[in-house]
C-alpha cells in the first residue's frame, strides 16, 4: 500500500500533518503535482508507473487533484471520493431528522436567478431576511453564502468566477446563526477521531476558525448516529456537525480524500485508514487476509 500526497495542498493554514505520521508508521508515499494546463506529473513522481506498478493507493489532496486520479487510475477507489454521495440531495434523504438546513429547497439555479424572492420567501423563518444558499454538488462549485433575495444571483456568479450555469442545482435555506462547528471522520458504526474547528470567542462575536482538539459529548453523539445509518455515503468520510443555539445538527458531509484534518488525531485517522483501505483491497482482490 502507498499513499499519494498533492504537494500543493499544504500551506501555512493548513499544514501537512499526514506526511509526519506516514513516516511514523513507516507507510510508503509519495508526493505529485498536476500542473494546471496538462497532464504532466513531476517532483520525480511517474505517475505512469504507479497506476501499473501501485494497485492499492491512497489519494490526498484538493477536489481538483482528487477527480484527476479517480479520472485516470485504475485504483481510484482509494481516492475515498463518491460525489454522487456527497451531493446534499442525495444524503438529506437518510438523515432528514437532523439536518442544519430545513425547510430545504432544491433549485436550477436558472430557475432560481428568476425567482429569488419566491424561494427566499418559501424558506425564510422566525423573521429572517437573509437566506442561505449552497451547491448541491460535493466538489462544490461555489463556497455556501449568506444573502438577501436580490443579491443571490450576482452573489453566485462572483463565487464560481463566472462559471455559473443554469442547470446546476442550488442549495437554499433560512440562515441560520452557527455557535460552533465540528468535525469528525467517520466509517460504517465508529467515530475515528474528532475536534473543535469553528466557533464564537464570545456570544455575540463572530465565527471564527479555532481548531482544539476537544468537542462536547453531543456533537460526538450526532456524529455516531450519523455513521451508525444503514446508509452509509462511503467507506470513510468527514461530518460536520453544527451548534445552534444549543441543538446539534447535521451542517454536511464530504469525503475524506480532501477534507482538512484541522485538531483531529491524524495518526488515529491515517492508520484506520490505511487498515480500512487494506482490508477493502484484500476482499475485492481476493488476497489472503492475516
Amino acid at each position: 500500500m502507498k499513499w499519494l500526497l498533492e504537494k500543493e495542498f499544504f500551506w501555512e493554514e493548513n499544514p501537512d500533518v499526514v506526511s509526519p505520521v506516514l513516516d511514523k508508521l513507516g507507510i510508503e508515499y509519495v508526493r505529485a503535482r498536476k500542473t494546471p494546463f496538462d497532464d504532466n506529473w513531476d517532483d520525480g513522481c511517474d505517475f505512469a508507473d504507479i497506476c501499473v506498478t501501485e494497485k492499492n493507493i491512497i489519494s490526498y489532496g484538493s477536489l481538483d487533484f482528487i477527480k484527476y486520479v479517480n479520472n485516470r487510475t485504475p485504483w481510484g477507489d482509494g481516492a475515498f471520493l463518491n460525489l454522487e454521495n456527497m451531493k446534499c440531495s442525495t444524503y438529506c434523504n437518510h438523515y432528514k431528522e437532523d439536518l442544519m438546513n430545513f425547510p430545504i429547497h432544491f433549485v436550477p439555479i436558472g430557475l432560481l436567478r428568476d425567482n429569488c424572492r419566491y424561494y427566499s420567501d418559501s424558506v425564510v423563518e422566525g423573521g429572517a431576511s437573509k437566506v442561505f444558499v449552497r451547491p448541491d454538488d460535493g466538489d462544490k462549485k461555489f463556497t455556501g453564502f449568506t444573502a438577501y433575495p436580490e443579491d443571490i444571483y450576482e452573489t453566485m456568479t462572483r463565487m464560481s468566477y463566472g462559471t455559473l450555469k443554469d442547470n446546476w442545482m442550488a442549495v437554499i435555506s433560512s440562515e441560520k446563526i452557527i455557535e460552533e462547528e465540528f468535525r469528525f471522520f467517520a466509517t460504517k458504526n465508529e467515530i475515528i477521531t474528532g475536534c473543535t474547528y469553528k466557533r464564537k470567542p464570545y456570544e455575540r462575536g463572530e465565527l471564527r476558525h479555532e481548531e482544539i482538539p476537544e468537542y462536547p459529548q453531543e456533537a460526538y453523539d450526532l456524529a455516531l448516529k450519523i455513521a451508525s445509518n444503514d446508509w452509509q455515503p462511503d467507506l470513510v468520510y468527514s461530518v460536520d456537525i453544527a451548534r445552534q443555539l444549543g441543538g446539534y445538527y447535521l451542517l454536511e458531509i464530504n469525503s475524506f480524500a480532501s477534507a482538512g484534518i484541522y485538531a483531529c488525531d491524524a495518526e488515529k485517522l491515517v492508520k484506520r485508514v490505511s487498515e480500512l483501505a487494506e482490508d477493502k483491497w484484500n476482499k475485492e482482490n481476493g488476497a489472503d487476509v492475516i
